[in-house]
């Protein structure tokens, strides 16, 4: 789904549509009960996977056997929860809930939407 809603717009509508942080902002600001727990697993579990593949890979390529004693140990869990913490608050930050985000393309993102959406009756006020 992720990439479906990421990559193909560009391919179909060309290089106006590919999709950048400001995407992220407006769905965030705009959508944010459906995104924001959204973004926040997706990074969480992209963080676990790295953290516990890299760490998998250590002990296959390197034989270190780590991995066991790792994931069960305090630290492993402790770097999990600061680097959630950390998505968490990036998420936050993107959102425009530290700072005022500025960016041209969030019209051009609402525009967008209420013309997809437009088809099915739904309409919004969506204005930047």
């Amino acid at each position: 789904m992720h990439l479906i809603a990421t990559r193909l717009p560009s391919l179909w509508k060309g290089p106006d549509f590919q999709a950048d942080f400001s995407l992220v902002t407006f769905t965030l600001q705009k959508m944010g009960a459906m995104f924001i727990p959204y973004y926040i697993t997706l990074g969480v579990s992209g963080l676990y996977h790295m953290t516990y593949g890299l760490l998998q890979s250590s002990d296959r390529l390197i034989d270190t056997k780590i991995a066991r004693k790792s994931t069960e140990s305090r630290w492993f869990l402790t770097s999990m929860g600061i680097g959630a913490a950390v998505i968490v608050s990036s998420v936050l930050a993107i959102r425009g809930s530290y700072f005022d985000v500025f960016s041209d393309r969030l019209s051009f993102w609402a525009n967008q939407y209420n013309k997809v959406f437009a088809c099915f009756g739904i309409k919004s006020n969506f204005k930047y």
